[in-house]
């Protein structure tokens, strides 16, 4: 509930506080988030009192989500001090609150060294600060939070964008102890902080000792200059240990993954998260990219409902154009605010000739013409789909060097320019053991100016370098002509805004940063992927709506609106609303609040919640395209049949025919769909359900999308597709009915269940034989010496088994081999598989010496059990894998030997099953549902093939002939 605004601010005010004689003017509404009453004599704080800023900005009248706001008369004090915190560090001259009064630390502070207990801290005035009022604000609920989520990210979408990355290791000697207060905020719409980084697979505070004070700080100014401040994590260091491709190797670990990234948001106040994970370059790490995006962004929607706010996600990306695939974009883009493509380190001293960092243009010298900035951009754009609005070009302000290079003019005029050189020049920004050349503009604008060196200008690439002749070195980087036209070509281009690397490289003045300013002051052109205004003559397109439609779907009311598949992106952008009120929609290629069906020439578009305290009988429906030319496309009048899901039949010849009978006492339902609809090149799909199901209305039971059908077998003639269901609990009385979703929603078939069908005769099981494949030989000795004893399959008790010699196998076992094919034993110290255990496999060797240290297993065997498959929840046998050893009636759980993965339900992508058996893959737990056989050695790298990836429930094992 939200309370009355003057009610609980009054309230507040009398319990703890005295109210001065101008909080009467001071009031809060908690349906706005806004005080009424804020003057520039005032002060505001958003946590309690914990910290205060000086109130100098409207935009700082914004109190999003569940924040404890207070508003006091300005004091210098309070605004410069924060409370005093024991695990921070202070310097000299750092001010805090405690006890009840301010302290300042006269010179370097430790953890733990509280003010009034060392001479250190010296004490200064109470701290008697007087608030005019305090109110507990609250978050929108429902609609309302729905509607702010909407007009924020289009608001964010509608912004030129300047990012600057500030460095955490900036306000150090190195970068000229560059801190939040040398920062021109008016040039910069983003202010990104880098870094905070991945460790053992979460993320964390990189510098413990400056994080929390420069965090905090750089809050408040942001805050106050109305800046968008985003924490990004990772970085060219971080990410060179692997820690996003080992933080995200399982779905478990991303999700762990994004749930810290987003509560170290949180924690830091922080307005979004920008990813800089530098680089996915395989198929498997794009699918990993994809999978922590399309989380990280569910998780920000999630949270930014709870607080008020649209939470911003942004990526910085590579500017090779061989490894733009490996992002993901035409995925990831839609699910990002912002593309920041990191346009420079192109060329620098880790190759062998000499180059630019940045250069904007190809130069007809240059290996491979298309590593520039321009041609990047334009890959971005044209070859992979980004929209140019959420396209952020970087720009450096920092150069890189190579030293031990010849005058040659290879170009007439250039000298020095493609000739070779070393990693020998020690720049202001390298690290103690590198020698790449790295320097700030301000370092350049010096060396210019001492005459030892000699700036040239690349007509072709567009960029300067200076070269001395006397040093033999060659610094490449960007100066204010070369800023100047990056700054034309984002704007001729019509790009989303410029990334800046990094701030702490400009002059005092802010040289660089004052050409860059014009990006921001630009509006988007016409025509970008933002909301425009509606015509004043709006053109209706008829064609863009292909259908409206209220269903049942397990349990759920749900809206289902078709649109045509060619509006589906960018520039594009749709509504679907109950009596005015917003429900979900898409913009661009994205869809929200709702899940997207892609059939073809239509995509249909489903609530993703249930809508029906939001319905009655009579509601309208309408949708609406909201640009370009904004117009009602279509209205449904909501009736009551609608509701209970008696949606009328209308038959369009697609089924043939519709049944249900039993199987071993089991329901199963029986469906003929024409062949050519099923598979129509225009795009299809059809979904089965029980629509009046006393537990679940709209029970699903199988759909078959584009010709593809799930959670059923199918098979098919020259004219007829066959499904037969997975078993389903259908009751005598119920009603099954067909759906067609696309194209054009409807319903099409219904069947009332008042007897079952003959029983069909059950389905033959392969038949046992014996197992002869050898699976791994076992030795008396290590070394591979001594007795032996073939492995072919399990084995529950070694007692009263002899080895080829004579010895007798059990507790004599030291060493054993894998011949090629076997997928592994595990070894067990007791008879029935029980007792230790030790896993051998074949992945990395096939020799195994028990007698070496570390080993439990030493003449301690007493039963055997082979692998007989291997399951992998990524395609190629990629991601997290798991050993089976034998019929499993449940993947999602409580397998002994899956105690680190007790979750593999649904999740299986590639499989390899062992010599002599043929593995039956079930859709259903207790080896029920549509199945697979994959047989003695069969590797299969991707399930999706087989119409079965991500359905393996259960599985058992059956001895194969041939084997």
């Amino acid at each position: 509930m939200r309370l009355n605004k003057l009610t609980t601010a009054i309230l507040f005010s009398a319990v703890g506080f005295p109210m001065l004689s101008s909080a009467a003017t001071v009031t809060a509404n908690d349906q706005t988030n806004t005080f009424s009453g804020l003057d520039y004599s005032m002060m505001i704080s958003k946590d309690g009192g914990h910290t205060w800023a000086a109130y100098t900005n409207a935009s700082q009248n914004n109190f999003p989500g569940s924040v404890l706001a207070q508003v006091a008369a300005k004091q210098e004090l309070a605004i410069i001090s924060e409370e005093y915190d024991p695990n921070r560090t202070y310097k000299g001259g750092d001010t805090v609150r405690f006890l009840g009064y301010y302290w300042t630390a006269q010179w370097w502070v430790d953890q733990g060294v509280s003010p009034g207990t060392d001479p250190v801290w010296v004490s200064g005035d109470s701290t008697a600060i007087k608030p005019y009022a305090t109110f507990q604000f609250t978050p929108f609920s429902g609609q309302a939070a729905i509607d702010l989520q909407n007009r924020e990210k289009a608001n964010v979408a509608a912004q030129r964008k300047v990012i600057g990355y500030f460095p955490e290791w900036g306000v150090y000697e190195a970068h000229n102890f560059f801190t939040p207060d040398k920062v021109d905020y008016s040039g910069l719409t983003h202010l990104n902080y880098g870094f905070a980084v991945v460790k053992d697979g979460v993320v964390t505070m990189h510098d413990t000792d400056k994080a929390p004070g420069l965090i905090k700080d750089l809050e408040k100014r942001t805050d106050a200059a109305n800046v968008a401040h985003m924490i990004s994590v990772g970085g060219w260091n971080n990410s060179q240990e692997g820690v996003f491709e080992a933080a995200t190797a399982t779905d478990a670990g991303t999700e762990k993954l994004a749930n810290s990234m987003v509560s170290y948001m949180k924690q830091w106040h922080f307005d979004g998260v920008d990813i800089d994970w530098e680089y996915p370059d395989t198929e498997a790490e794009k699918a990993q990219f994809t999978k922590l995006i399309q989380s990280l962004r569910t998780k920000l929607d999630a949270q930014g409902l709870k607080d008020d706010k649209y939470y911003q996600l942004s990526a910085a990306v590579t500017t090779n154009h061989n490894n733009i695939q490996y992002i993901n974009p035409t995925v990831t883009s839609a699910l990002m605010d912002s593309v920041n493509v990191m346009a420079y380190d192109i060329h620098g001293a880790f190759e062998p000739l000499t180059g630019h960092n940045a250069p904007l243009f190809e130069n007809s010298r240059d290996e491979d013409k298309e590593l520039n900035v321009a041609d990047t951009m334009k890959a971005y754009a044209e070859t992979w789909k980004v929209p140019k609005a959420k396209l952020m070009m970087g720009i450096p302000y920092y150069g890189r060097g190579w030293g031990h290079v010849p005058g040659t003019e290879l170009i007439p005029g250039l000298p020095g320019m493609f000739n070779t050189g070393a990693a020998t020049v020690k720049g202001a920004w390298d690290d103690a053991k590198d020698f790449t050349g790295t320097n700030p503009w301000y370092v350049l604008k010096q060396k210019l100016a001492s005459g030892e060196y000699t700036r040239y200008w690349d007509s072709e690439s567009h960029v300067p370098y200076l070269y001395s002749k006397t040093k033999q070195e060659f610094l490449t980087y960007d100066d204010p002509q070369s800023i100047d036209e990056k700054v034309d070509y984002i704007l001729d281009q019509g790009f989303g805004g410029a990334i800046l690397w990094d701030i702490s490289g400009d002059t005092p003045e802010h040289e660089l940063g004052n050409i860059v300013k014009e990006v921001k002051n630009t509006p988007l052109p016409d025509g970008s992927d933002v909301p425009v205004p509606p015509d004043v003559d709006p053109i209706i397109d008829k064609t863009d709506l292909k259908g409206i439609v209220v269903n049942l779907y397990n349990g759920q009311t749900n809206v289902v609106m078709n649109l045509d598949a060619n509006k589906f992106k960018s520039g594009y952008k749709f509504t679907a609303s109950a009596d005015g009120k917003y429900l979900f929609g898409s913009e661009g290629a994205s869809a929200y609040y709702s899940y997207v069906g892609r059939f073809g020439k239509e995509v249909s578009l489903r609530s993703n919640f249930d809508v029906k305290s939001r319905l009655k009988a009579g509601t309208v429906i309408t949708v609406t395209r909201e640009y370009p030319n904004k117009a009602v496309l279509g209205e449904l009048i909501v009736t009551q049949d609608m509701l209970d899901g008696k949606n009328p039949v209308i038959s369009d010849g697609t089924v043939k025919s519709i049944s249900v009978s039993k199987i071993n006492n089991v329901p199963y339902v029986f469906v003929d769909f024409d062949k050519a609809k099923l598979h129509s090149a225009d795009g299809s799909s059809y979904v089965a359900k029980v629509i009046d199901d006393n537990k679940l209305k709209g029970n699903y039971i199988f759909n078959c999308d584009n010709g593809k059908c799930a959670y059923s077998t199918a098979t098919e003639d020259s004219t007829v597709t066959h499904v037969k269901s997975d078993e389903k609990d259908i009751s005598l009385g119920e009603t099954v009915v067909i759906e067609r979703i696309s194209p054009n929603p409807a319903t099409i078939a219904k069947i009332v269940v008042n007897s079952f069908e003959p029983e069909p005769q059950p389905e033959p099981q392969p038949q046992p034989t014996p197992v002869t494949g050898l699976k791994a030989t076992l030795f008396q000795n290590g070394g591979l010496t001594g007795d032996s004893l073939d492995i072919t399959g399990d084995i529950a008790c070694l007692t009263g088994v002899k080895m080829k010699n004579g010895f007798n196998a059990d507790n004599e076992v030291s060493s054993l081999s894998l011949p090629k094919g076997s997928l592994g034993v595990r070894l067990f110290t007791d008879c029935q598989f029980k007792g230790t255990d030790a896993l051998y496999t074949g992945q990395i060797q096939s020799k195994f010496d028990m007698t070496k240290p570390g080993s439990v297993m030493n003449k301690a065997v007493s039963s055997v059990q082979v692998v007989k498959a291997v399951g992998w929840d990524g395609p190629a046998y990629g991601g997290q894998m798991v050993e089976i050893m034998g019929d499993t009636p449940v993947l999602d759980g409580g397998y002994k030997h899956w105690e680190y993965m007790p979750d593999f339900g649904r999740k299986m992508s590639s499989i390899k099953v062992a010599e002599g058996y043929t593995a039956r893959v079930y859709a259903d737990r207790d080896y029920q549902g549509a199945y697979i056989d994959v047989k003695s050695g069969e590797q299969i790298p991707n399930l999706s093939k087989l119409s079965f990836d991500n359905k393996a429930l259960s599985i058992k094992f059956f001895i194969d002939k041939a084997k």
